[in-house]
């Protein structure tokens, strides 16, 4: 369950319309003790650091984003070679 400030932190990522559309029905959650901006979950769950509350939370939104959909996408690609 999201805090009050979590959710209206969300809640203004997702309302720009690059992020709303991207983000569909993804499951999102926040972690506070995140030492990362974002985490993307083998699931495809969301998890956000306390950076994403921060000026630029929206890039950290949109990368974690697309990392879940290619996970997605590519579930048996070894995460390792993708970035040779």
């Amino acid at each position: 369950m999201l805090d009050r400030a979590q959710a209206d932190t969300l809640d203004t990522l997702l309302q720009r319309p690059d992020l709303g559309v991207v983000a569909d029905a993804r499951a999102i959650r926040f972690d506070p003790a995140l030492p990362w901006p974002f985490q993307v979950e083998a699931a495809g769950t969301v998890i956000l650091g306390p950076q994403a509350g921060a000026p630029g939370g929206a890039v950290f939104l949109r990368q974690a984003l697309e990392l879940a959909w290619l996970r997605e996408a590519a579930p048996d690609l070894d995460p390792a070679a993708a970035i040779l």
